[in-house]
């Protein structure tokens, strides 16, 4: 051998065997180097072996020995000093192992897949695949994927026999490798029936029939007739943002699956129609879900909105009363345009065309006049219509007895913050005769607004006894926040809601302030905040904080002050504070909290707000140059500070104005008379118009003097003329 090598070139030995590797060196190619200098790495971990299992055969070769081999699948080179002379692959492994997972799926009687993992073993092995019907000698094979991937996946389709409507296939795997040339075949039993998936639903799926609560459809399933194991279904119809109703399985008619779907709960609601099928067998596979939209039939509303007898509030000058009732759920819309109307108003007994001062989704405000007795119906409408029912409420004459004597007396609010609930608590009133409960209103309130809702009302009784409410636990990822009132209820009698003094936190806390910031001028903006659900008695004031943002700040929550942040310490009698000594047309951050003798409360949610646009301070160096006899350019810097938007530029010159667009910086003064005196000065106008720029005085050039006028001669030749018009030049 004259080139070095290392001997056999591949390995492949049962685990617990030996093996020997022998390496050759040529010395031409290591000259002054022997056998001596020879030694292994394995591969694998790049770890040199020990010399104790390298074996010196002759002044060229050496003899690596291996005994009792673990399971390995690496390389062991063969090296002089730095030089890498040959390497022989190495697989210790076992005779082919068992299949363990093999496992097949039909496709809705089309095809069949089958496949199986390939046992863990460092030494190649060989699948072949095969399956037969009737007799093991009529075998066929499958289309299988043998490469060097760990799972063997095969297809056997109607173009390799896949036979539909037999029902018991036989597989067999044989498997080989170096150290076993062949194992005993293992058989798979495969029951084509029980392993089918059926295709999608839904094929041609047509409505057949569409009302308020219900849904007829039917759909073809060509191959209904070759599912002999039976199917069962899967039918689910999911209302939104509702609960899903699962439903029975649909029935076979003239060649098509109808469902006949009845009961909705929803008029003109959107619905999903979820359908899915799998053959009844264990482990049997579920086809691909079939999902069909849809929407019920719109009708007019079932009902009116819930009214109480103390549904009503009146102001505080007696002269107005708001309605308030609690609204329907979307899902009750039934249409579309939904809303809420007063269809019938009575003043004594008399049916009267008042028309409403105000009306919003859940409230409704009259004149009021507190000598009469009123009565008024509310009810639903949408696009097909108005509901049969209205809600009935009486509010009687309030002007004929001491109102003040059947209200509930000192109602507060107690937040427990610990498990996010609100506890309303109130007096007797003075006069308890006929008293026949007390019911309990509450929402989400209006920002700033203490007694309107953002959201519908509600509203709960309590017996007469009962002189304190509990609401539910408030959803922690929501606003807790609430607005809460009770009425005191008399037979024939009522004196309407009565909203919470203040609001108290059990532990004294105080809650996170929502105020309205709103600009008034270019350097002044106001707050407007509520405290209503807080005691005043409990607040030393409130702590107003502002500074100013960057211009291009877009988000309150992230933005950065420019400055140190400026406070102001407000009475806590306030309602509204008024920031000024501000920049025009710059935009600022607003955050306030209240706070008692013992503690801060939470800061509010940042807001940002733009002042007014303000006078421009003035155009700024402005020049002349570029002067001849009659014309001459101006150039000039914008306002160091704009205060807003600037629109426009004007050019005074002399007594002759120039109005150029706010993007022009330089203009050319065009038809000057020569050797003329010139001021120029410039103003910039946002919604207010500067003060005037520097002034520059300039004289045009020397150009041509007009002809002399009016020239005459006498007897004794004396010529004499008048002055020209345009001397051009001092004389």
């Amino acid at each position: 051998m004259l080139s070095s090598e290392t001997y056999p070139a591949t390995v492949e030995v049962a685990i617990g065997s030996d093996f020997n590797i022998s390496c050759y060196m040529n010395r031409r190619a290591f000259p002054g180097k022997n056998s001596s200098h020879l030694y292994f790495v394995n591969g694998r971990t790049g770890e040199q072996v020990a010399k104790e299992y390298i074996s010196i055969i002759n002044n060229t070769s050496v003899m690596l020995t291996i005994r009792n081999a673990n399971e390995q699948q690496t390389e062991y080179r063969c090296k002089c000093g730095t030089d890498a002379i040959m390497e022989t692959k190495v697989f210790v492994g076992s005779p082919p192992k068992p299949v363990k997972d093999f496992a097949c799926r039909s496709y809705d009687f089309e095809y069949m897949v089958c496949n199986f993992s390939k046992p863990s073993n460092p030494v190649l092995t060989q699948y072949n695949v095969t399956f037969y019907i009737d007799s093991a000698e009529y075998q066929y094979q499958p289309e299988c994927s043998y490469d060097g991937r760990s799972r063997v996946v095969c297809n056997t389709s109607l173009a390799n026999n896949y036979r539909p409507r037999v029902e018991l296939y036989h597989y067999i795997i044989n498997a080989r490798n170096s150290l076993a040339k062949m194992i005993r075949p293992q058989q798979f039993e495969i029951n084509n029936w029980e392993i089918m998936v059926p295709s999608k639903p839904g094929e041609d799926l047509r409505i057949e029939e569409l009302s308020v609560n219900g849904l007829t459809v039917a759909w073809r399933m060509p191959k209904w007739e070759d599912y002999r194991k039976s199917l069962k279904w899967e039918i689910i119809v999911q209302p939104e943002n509702a609960t899903a109703l699962e439903l029975p399985g649909p029935e076979r008619t003239h060649g098509f699956l109808r469902l006949q779907i009845t009961n909705l709960p929803y008029a003109y609601w959107h619905y999903q129609l979820k359908i899915r099928v799998r053959v009844k067998a264990p482990d049997a596979l579920w086809s691909e879900q079939f999902i069909f939209p849809f929407r019920t039939l719109a009708r007019k509303p079932d009902r009116p909105p819930l009214i109480k007898p103390g549904s009503f509030y009146v102001d505080s000058q007696e002269t107005r009363v708001t309605i308030y009732w609690e609204e329907l759920s979307p899902y009750e819309y039934n249409g579309d345009n939904f809303t809420y109307t007063v269809t019938e108003v009575r003043r004594g007994g008399k049916v009267i065309d008042l028309r409403p001062l105000q009306q919003d989704i859940n409230l409704v405000t009259f004149i009021w006049n507190k000598f009469a007795q009123y009565e008024f119906e509310i009810r639903s409408r949408n696009h097909i219509g108005t509901s049969d029912e209205g809600s009935r409420l009486t509010i009687y004459a309030l002007g004929q007895r001491n109102t003040k004597r059947y209200e509930p007396r000192a109602v507060h609010n107690v937040y427990h913050a610990d498990n996010r609930t609100y506890t309303l608590s109130w007096s007797k009133p003075l006069i308890t005769e006929g008293l026949e409960n007390y019911t309990v209103y509450w929402c989400y309130p209006k920002r700033a607004l203490s007694n309107e809702c953002k959201g519908s009302m509600h509203f709960q009784q309590v017996p007469s006894e009962q002189l304190n409410f509990t609401t539910d636990v408030q959803n922690a990822l929501q606003e807790h926040t609430l607005n809460l009132a009770v009425s005191a209820d008399y037979e024939n009698f009522n004196t309407g809601l009565h909203w919470t003094d203040c609001t108290m936190d059990v532990n004294s806390d105080l809650v996170k302030m929502d105020p309205e910031v709103m600009a008034i001028s270019a350097t002044s903006i106001t707050v407007h905040w509520s405290v209503e659900r807080v005691c005043t008695s409990i607040l030393d004031g409130f702590n107003l904080t502002y500074c100013e943002v960057s211009k291009g700040e877009m988000s309150a929550e992230n933005s950065t002050c420019l400055q140190k942040p400026i406070s102001k310490i407000i009475h806590k009698s306030a309602k509204k504070d008024e920031i000024g000594d501000l920049k025009p047309f710059t935009l600022y951050k607003v955050n306030m909290l209240m706070y008692s003798r013992l503690k801060k409360g939470k800061i509010s949610d940042a807001q940002l707000i733009r002042t007014l646009e303000g006078t421009p301070s003035p155009p700024r160096q402005l020049q002349v140059t570029g002067v001849t006899n009659t014309s001459a350019t101006i150039s000039w810097q914008p306002p160091s500070q704009p205060n807003g938007h600037i629109r426009k530029y004007t050019i005074i010159l002399n007594t002759d104005k120039y109005e150029v667009d706010s993007t022009v910086l330089e203009y050319k003064l065009p038809n000057l008379t020569s050797f003329t005196a010139y001021k120029v000065y410039v103003l910039a106008h946002t919604v207010n118009t500067s003060m005037p720029s520097n002034d520059v005085h300039f004289t045009t050039l020397i150009g041509y003097p007009s002809p002399p006028g009016h020239a005459t001669t006498t007897n004794n030749s004396i010529i004499q003329w008048t002055r020209p018009q345009k001397t051009s030049r001092s004389y």
